[in-house]
Protein backbone atom coordinates (compact mmCIF):
# COMPACT_ATOMS: atom_id res chain seq x y z
CA UNK A 1 0.00 0.00 0.00
CA UNK A 2 1.10 3.58 -0.42
CA UNK A 3 0.21 5.30 2.65
CA UNK A 4 0.04 9.34 3.40
CA UNK A 5 0.12 9.84 7.43
CA UNK A 6 -0.86 13.69 8.49
CA UNK A 7 0.16 15.15 11.50
CA UNK A 8 0.59 18.61 13.08
CA UNK A 9 2.07 20.11 16.16
CA UNK A 10 5.00 22.23 16.58
CA UNK A 11 5.70 20.26 19.34
CA UNK A 12 7.71 16.32 19.76
CA UNK A 13 4.88 14.90 21.76
CA UNK A 14 3.29 11.45 22.34
CA UNK A 15 0.75 11.84 19.33
CA UNK A 16 3.89 12.82 17.06
CA UNK A 17 5.29 9.76 18.44
CA UNK A 18 2.62 7.46 17.95
CA UNK A 19 2.75 8.60 14.08
CA UNK A 20 6.44 7.99 13.60
CA UNK A 21 6.50 4.75 15.76
CA UNK A 22 3.72 3.90 12.83
CA UNK A 23 5.35 4.67 10.09
CA UNK A 24 8.84 3.22 11.15
CA UNK A 25 6.07 -0.08 11.31
CA UNK A 26 4.41 0.15 8.09
CA UNK A 27 7.53 0.69 5.96
CA UNK A 28 9.36 -2.47 7.80
CA UNK A 29 6.23 -4.28 6.23
CA UNK A 30 6.51 -3.33 3.04
CA UNK A 31 4.67 -0.74 2.52
CA UNK A 32 5.44 2.96 1.00
CA UNK A 33 5.03 5.76 3.33
CA UNK A 34 5.34 9.53 3.62
CA UNK A 35 4.58 11.51 6.50
CA UNK A 36 2.76 14.57 5.73
CA UNK A 37 3.57 17.68 7.82
CA UNK A 38 5.00 20.99 8.11
CA UNK A 39 8.83 19.96 7.87
CA UNK A 40 10.29 22.76 9.89
CA UNK A 41 8.07 21.30 13.08
CA UNK A 42 9.68 18.52 15.40
CA UNK A 43 7.68 15.71 13.99
CA UNK A 44 9.01 16.34 10.78
CA UNK A 45 12.50 16.71 11.88
CA UNK A 46 11.93 13.49 14.16
CA UNK A 47 10.73 11.31 10.77
CA UNK A 48 13.42 12.52 8.54
CA UNK A 49 15.68 11.00 11.29
CA UNK A 50 13.65 7.74 10.71
CA UNK A 51 14.26 7.88 7.24
CA UNK A 52 10.61 8.26 6.37
CA UNK A 53 9.60 10.57 3.80
CA UNK A 54 8.44 14.09 4.06
CA UNK A 55 5.84 15.74 2.70
CA UNK A 56 5.95 19.23 3.34
CA UNK A 57 2.44 20.69 3.85
CA UNK A 58 1.21 23.61 6.83
CA UNK A 59 -1.85 21.84 7.84
CA UNK A 60 -1.82 24.76 11.05
CA UNK A 61 -2.63 27.95 8.63
CA UNK A 62 -5.64 29.66 9.00
CA UNK A 63 -5.17 31.83 6.20
CA UNK A 64 -8.41 31.08 4.05
CA UNK A 65 -6.34 31.81 1.29
CA UNK A 66 -2.87 30.07 2.54
CA UNK A 67 -4.89 26.91 3.32
CA UNK A 68 -6.62 26.60 0.02
CA UNK A 69 -3.15 26.32 -1.55
CA UNK A 70 -1.87 23.82 0.68
CA UNK A 71 -5.05 21.93 0.46
CA UNK A 72 -4.31 21.90 -3.23
CA UNK A 73 -0.93 20.65 -2.77
CA UNK A 74 -2.11 18.23 -1.15
CA UNK A 75 -4.71 17.31 -3.62
CA UNK A 76 -1.58 16.81 -5.70
CA UNK A 77 0.08 14.88 -4.17
CA UNK A 78 -2.31 12.75 -3.32
CA UNK A 79 -3.09 12.03 -6.95
CA UNK A 80 0.62 12.22 -8.38
CA UNK A 81 1.61 9.19 -5.53
CA UNK A 82 -1.49 7.30 -5.98
CA UNK A 83 -2.26 7.26 -2.56
CA UNK A 84 -4.19 4.27 -1.18
CA UNK A 85 -4.92 5.23 2.32
CA UNK A 86 -4.95 8.90 4.16
CA UNK A 87 -4.32 8.22 8.29
CA UNK A 88 -4.85 11.76 9.83
CA UNK A 89 -3.83 12.46 13.81
CA UNK A 90 -4.37 15.58 14.11
CA UNK A 91 -7.89 17.65 13.44
CA UNK A 92 -6.20 20.18 10.75
CA UNK A 93 -5.29 16.90 8.58
CA UNK A 94 -9.12 15.63 9.07
CA UNK A 95 -10.39 18.55 8.15
CA UNK A 96 -7.73 19.56 5.14
CA UNK A 97 -8.20 16.26 3.58
CA UNK A 98 -12.04 16.40 4.04
CA UNK A 99 -12.32 19.60 2.02
CA UNK A 100 -9.35 18.29 -0.66
CA UNK A 101 -11.47 15.14 -0.91
CA UNK A 102 -14.60 17.11 -1.65
CA UNK A 103 -13.05 19.68 -3.85
CA UNK A 104 -10.64 17.71 -5.99
CA UNK A 105 -12.55 14.73 -6.11
CA UNK A 106 -10.02 12.35 -4.51
CA UNK A 107 -10.99 8.37 -3.81
CA UNK A 108 -8.60 7.59 -0.56
CA UNK A 109 -10.25 6.32 2.15
CA UNK A 110 -9.96 8.60 5.48
CA UNK A 111 -8.49 7.01 8.85
CA UNK A 112 -8.47 9.05 12.00
CA UNK A 113 -6.40 8.07 14.53
CA UNK A 114 -7.75 10.21 18.03
CA UNK A 115 -4.89 10.49 20.94
CA UNK A 116 -5.34 13.77 22.00
CA UNK A 117 -6.73 13.14 25.48
CA UNK A 118 -9.33 16.74 25.88
CA UNK A 119 -12.78 15.97 24.88
CA UNK A 120 -13.61 16.39 21.45
CA UNK A 121 -16.27 19.50 20.25
CA UNK A 122 -19.28 18.18 20.35
CA UNK A 123 -20.41 21.15 17.69
CA UNK A 124 -22.26 19.99 14.74
CA UNK A 125 -19.80 20.46 11.87
CA UNK A 126 -17.60 17.90 14.01
CA UNK A 127 -19.59 15.07 14.74
CA UNK A 128 -20.72 15.87 10.52
CA UNK A 129 -16.73 15.28 10.38
CA UNK A 130 -16.67 12.14 12.38
CA UNK A 131 -19.76 10.42 11.51
CA UNK A 132 -20.36 10.82 7.62
CA UNK A 133 -16.18 11.95 6.77
CA UNK A 134 -14.44 9.15 7.99
CA UNK A 135 -14.19 5.56 7.30
CA UNK A 136 -12.49 4.32 10.47
CA UNK A 137 -11.50 6.09 14.11
CA UNK A 138 -8.65 4.60 15.54
CA UNK A 139 -7.91 4.82 19.45
CA UNK A 140 -5.24 4.22 21.48
CA UNK A 141 -6.72 3.63 24.89
CA UNK A 142 -10.71 2.39 25.60
CA UNK A 143 -11.17 5.50 27.69
CA UNK A 144 -9.99 7.62 24.77
CA UNK A 145 -12.45 5.80 22.38
CA UNK A 146 -15.29 6.56 25.26
CA UNK A 147 -14.42 9.96 25.76
CA UNK A 148 -14.84 10.56 22.14
CA UNK A 149 -18.10 8.44 22.00
CA UNK A 150 -20.26 10.23 24.32
CA UNK A 151 -19.61 13.49 22.87
CA UNK A 152 -19.87 12.44 18.88
CA UNK A 153 -21.62 9.28 18.80
CA UNK A 154 -19.93 7.36 15.95
CA UNK A 155 -20.76 3.86 14.90
CA UNK A 156 -18.64 1.95 17.24
CA UNK A 157 -18.64 -0.68 14.92
CA UNK A 158 -16.07 1.65 12.89
CA UNK A 159 -13.60 2.01 15.49
CA UNK A 160 -10.87 -0.25 16.95
CA UNK A 161 -8.23 0.02 19.60
CA UNK A 162 -4.28 0.17 18.46
CA UNK A 163 -2.17 0.81 21.43
CA UNK A 164 0.85 2.58 21.24
CA UNK A 165 4.30 0.79 20.58
CA UNK A 166 8.07 0.95 21.02
CA UNK A 167 11.06 0.15 19.39
CA UNK A 168 12.02 -3.04 21.44
CA UNK A 169 15.22 -3.57 19.61
CA UNK A 170 16.37 -0.34 21.01
CA UNK A 171 16.53 -1.64 24.46
CA UNK A 172 18.64 -4.47 24.15
CA UNK A 173 22.43 -3.21 25.28
CA UNK A 174 24.77 -5.21 27.06
CA UNK A 175 27.38 -2.07 28.57
CA UNK A 176 25.73 0.05 31.12
CA UNK A 177 26.01 4.08 31.30
CA UNK A 178 25.74 4.59 35.09
CA UNK A 179 25.42 8.40 34.35
CA UNK A 180 23.39 8.84 38.02
CA UNK A 181 26.12 7.12 39.73
CA UNK A 182 29.07 9.19 37.35
CA UNK A 183 26.93 12.35 37.58
CA UNK A 184 25.70 12.78 40.48
CA UNK A 185 27.51 10.54 42.93
CA UNK A 186 24.57 7.79 43.92
CA UNK A 187 26.13 4.69 45.56
CA UNK A 188 25.62 1.46 42.71
CA UNK A 189 23.17 -0.22 45.30
CA UNK A 190 21.15 3.15 45.41
CA UNK A 191 17.21 2.52 45.08
CA UNK A 192 16.32 4.60 42.66
CA UNK A 193 12.75 5.97 41.57
CA UNK A 194 12.38 8.18 38.40
CA UNK A 195 9.64 9.61 36.66
CA UNK A 196 9.83 11.01 33.35
CA UNK A 197 7.92 13.56 32.16
CA UNK A 198 7.72 17.24 30.89
CA UNK A 199 7.12 19.72 33.97
CA UNK A 200 3.90 20.44 33.46
CA UNK A 201 0.85 20.22 36.06
CA UNK A 202 -1.00 16.84 34.33
CA UNK A 203 2.41 15.42 35.14
CA UNK A 204 2.24 15.20 39.00
CA UNK A 205 5.50 16.08 39.95
CA UNK A 206 4.33 17.69 43.25
CA UNK A 207 2.30 14.65 43.57
CA UNK A 208 5.18 12.41 42.65
CA UNK A 209 7.36 14.84 45.54
CA UNK A 210 4.65 13.94 48.19
CA UNK A 211 4.72 10.20 47.78
CA UNK A 212 8.58 10.07 47.37
CA UNK A 213 8.38 12.05 51.09
CA UNK A 214 6.36 9.18 52.45
CA UNK A 215 9.04 6.38 50.63
CA UNK A 216 11.81 7.93 52.23
CA UNK A 217 10.75 7.85 55.76
CA UNK A 218 10.53 4.07 55.30
CA UNK A 219 13.67 3.55 52.87
CA UNK A 220 15.95 5.95 53.95
CA UNK A 221 18.94 4.85 51.20
CA UNK A 222 16.19 5.70 48.39
CA UNK A 223 16.90 8.26 45.95
CA UNK A 224 14.48 10.36 43.33
CA UNK A 225 14.89 11.44 40.48
CA UNK A 226 13.13 13.74 37.50
CA UNK A 227 13.85 13.87 34.50
CA UNK A 228 12.23 16.44 31.63
CA UNK A 229 12.33 20.06 30.47
CA UNK A 230 10.87 22.77 32.14
CA UNK A 231 7.18 24.35 30.94
CA UNK A 232 4.55 25.59 32.96
CA UNK A 233 6.07 24.18 36.29
CA UNK A 234 10.32 25.27 36.97
CA UNK A 235 12.58 22.91 38.66
CA UNK A 236 13.20 25.55 41.08
CA UNK A 237 9.30 25.65 42.17
CA UNK A 238 10.08 21.72 42.62
CA UNK A 239 13.15 22.44 44.62
CA UNK A 240 11.26 24.50 46.87
CA UNK A 241 8.57 21.95 47.78
CA UNK A 242 11.31 19.22 48.34
CA UNK A 243 12.73 21.40 50.59
CA UNK A 244 10.03 21.58 52.60
CA UNK A 245 9.02 18.06 52.11
CA UNK A 246 12.41 17.60 53.78
CA UNK A 247 13.97 15.45 50.81
CA UNK A 248 15.91 17.85 48.93
CA UNK A 249 18.99 15.57 49.82
CA UNK A 250 17.27 12.39 47.99
CA UNK A 251 16.03 14.45 44.69
CA UNK A 252 17.89 14.46 41.38
CA UNK A 253 16.46 17.00 38.85
CA UNK A 254 18.27 15.83 35.27
CA UNK A 255 16.41 18.28 33.31
CA UNK A 256 15.26 17.30 29.48
CA UNK A 257 17.61 14.06 28.60
CA UNK A 258 16.75 13.47 24.82
CA UNK A 259 16.83 9.38 25.03
CA UNK A 260 16.64 8.63 28.71
CA UNK A 261 17.46 4.76 28.35
CA UNK A 262 20.58 5.48 30.01
CA UNK A 263 19.41 7.13 32.88
CA UNK A 264 16.53 4.00 33.30
CA UNK A 265 18.54 1.66 33.26
CA UNK A 266 19.49 2.62 37.12
CA UNK A 267 16.03 2.80 37.75
CA UNK A 268 14.56 0.30 40.33
CA UNK A 269 11.09 1.65 39.94
CA UNK A 270 9.25 3.68 37.31
CA UNK A 271 6.72 6.16 38.22
CA UNK A 272 3.87 7.86 36.18
CA UNK A 273 2.13 10.23 38.36
CA UNK A 274 -0.32 12.44 35.70
CA UNK A 275 -3.51 13.81 36.32
CA UNK A 276 -4.54 13.38 33.17
CA UNK A 277 -2.73 12.83 29.14
CA UNK A 278 -1.43 9.89 29.28
CA UNK A 279 -3.82 8.70 26.21
CA UNK A 280 -0.05 6.63 24.79
CA UNK A 281 2.41 6.75 27.62
CA UNK A 282 5.74 6.88 26.05
CA UNK A 283 7.37 6.89 29.59
CA UNK A 284 5.21 3.34 30.80
CA UNK A 285 6.42 1.80 27.46
CA UNK A 286 9.98 2.85 28.02
CA UNK A 287 10.01 1.27 31.53
CA UNK A 288 8.30 -1.59 30.44
CA UNK A 289 10.70 -2.26 27.83
CA UNK A 290 13.37 -1.38 30.37
CA UNK A 291 12.56 -4.29 32.39
CA UNK A 292 11.52 -1.87 35.06
CA UNK A 293 8.17 -1.88 37.28
CA UNK A 294 5.94 0.76 36.87
CA UNK A 295 3.86 2.31 39.50
CA UNK A 296 1.08 4.28 38.47
CA UNK A 297 -2.10 6.68 38.78
CA UNK A 298 -4.85 5.01 37.00
CA UNK A 299 -5.17 7.70 34.42
CA UNK A 300 -6.18 6.45 30.60
CA UNK A 301 -3.79 3.86 29.16
CA UNK A 302 -1.98 3.22 32.16
CA UNK A 303 -4.50 1.02 33.75
CA UNK A 304 -5.33 -0.41 30.31
CA UNK A 305 -1.38 -1.54 29.72
CA UNK A 306 0.20 -2.18 32.94
CA UNK A 307 -1.50 -5.22 34.90
CA UNK A 308 -1.63 -4.33 38.57
CA UNK A 309 0.51 -6.91 40.66
CA UNK A 310 1.88 -8.64 37.22
CA UNK A 311 4.07 -5.91 35.59
CA UNK A 312 3.81 -2.82 37.87
CA UNK A 313 1.03 -1.48 40.47
CA UNK A 314 -1.98 1.24 39.14
CA UNK A 315 -3.27 3.36 42.18
CA UNK A 316 -5.93 6.37 42.31
CA UNK A 317 -4.95 9.36 40.89
CA UNK A 318 -5.24 10.99 44.34
CA UNK A 319 -4.27 7.65 46.29
CA UNK A 320 -0.50 8.90 47.76
CA UNK A 321 -0.51 6.54 50.26
CA UNK A 322 -1.32 4.18 47.91
CA UNK A 323 1.49 5.07 45.55
CA UNK A 324 4.36 5.10 48.27
CA UNK A 325 3.27 1.63 49.75
CA UNK A 326 3.73 0.18 46.71
CA UNK A 327 7.04 1.79 45.80
CA UNK A 328 8.16 0.77 49.59
CA UNK A 329 6.56 -2.93 48.75
CA UNK A 330 9.14 -3.44 45.38
CA UNK A 331 12.09 -1.53 47.11
CA UNK A 332 11.78 -3.89 49.92
CA UNK A 333 10.95 -7.12 47.48
CA UNK A 334 14.01 -7.25 44.46
CA UNK A 335 12.60 -10.50 44.06
CA UNK A 336 9.13 -8.81 43.28
CA UNK A 337 10.45 -6.26 41.92
CA UNK A 338 12.77 -8.12 38.96
CA UNK A 339 9.42 -10.19 38.30
CA UNK A 340 7.07 -7.54 37.61
CA UNK A 341 9.85 -5.92 35.04
CA UNK A 342 10.78 -8.88 33.31
CA UNK A 343 6.39 -9.27 33.29
CA UNK A 344 6.11 -5.95 31.71
CA UNK A 345 9.38 -6.45 29.20
CA UNK A 346 7.65 -9.64 27.80
CA UNK A 347 4.64 -7.68 27.64
CA UNK A 348 6.21 -5.16 25.96
CA UNK A 349 7.47 -8.17 22.64
CA UNK A 350 4.05 -9.39 23.20
CA UNK A 351 1.72 -6.63 22.80
CA UNK A 352 3.58 -3.44 22.37
CA UNK A 353 6.30 -3.62 19.37
CA UNK A 354 6.34 -1.65 16.61
CA UNK A 355 5.31 -4.41 14.40
CA UNK A 356 2.65 -5.38 16.25
CA UNK A 357 1.14 -1.88 16.02
CA UNK A 358 1.79 -1.49 12.30
CA UNK A 359 0.26 -4.94 11.60
CA UNK A 360 -3.03 -4.06 13.50
CA UNK A 361 -3.15 -0.48 11.69
CA UNK A 362 -2.45 -2.69 8.07
CA UNK A 363 -5.34 -4.66 9.05
CA UNK A 364 -8.00 -1.66 9.99
CA UNK A 365 -6.23 -0.19 6.13
CA UNK A 366 -7.10 -3.41 4.32
CA UNK A 367 -10.64 -3.98 6.01
CA UNK A 368 -11.58 -0.24 5.10
CA UNK A 369 -10.22 -0.62 1.10
CA UNK A 370 -12.41 -3.77 0.73
CA UNK A 371 -15.70 -2.46 2.05
CA UNK A 372 -18.07 -1.23 -1.02
CA UNK A 373 -18.01 2.61 -1.28
CA UNK A 374 -14.80 3.04 0.85
CA UNK A 375 -13.79 5.44 -2.34
CA UNK A 376 -16.54 7.89 -1.57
Amino acid sequence: MRILLLYYSPWWNATAYYGVTLAQGLQRAGHTVWFGTDETANAGHKAREKGIPIFNVKLQTINPVKAGVEISRLARFIKRENIDIVNTFSPQGHLFYFLAKRMFGLKAPLIRTCCDARKPKGNPFNKYLYNRCVNWLIFPCRSNLERYYNVLKFPPKNSSIIYGAIDINRYDHDKPHHILQKKYGLAKDTPVVGIIARLSPEKGHNHFLHVAAKVSSKINNAAFVIVGRQEQITIDSLKKLANNLGIADRVIFTGYIADPRSVVEEFAVGVIASRFSETISRAALEFMASAKPVVAANVNVLGEIIRHEKTGMVYDVDDVDGMADGIVELLSNQEKCAELGNNGRRDILEKFTIEKCAEETIAVYKNVLKKPGADE
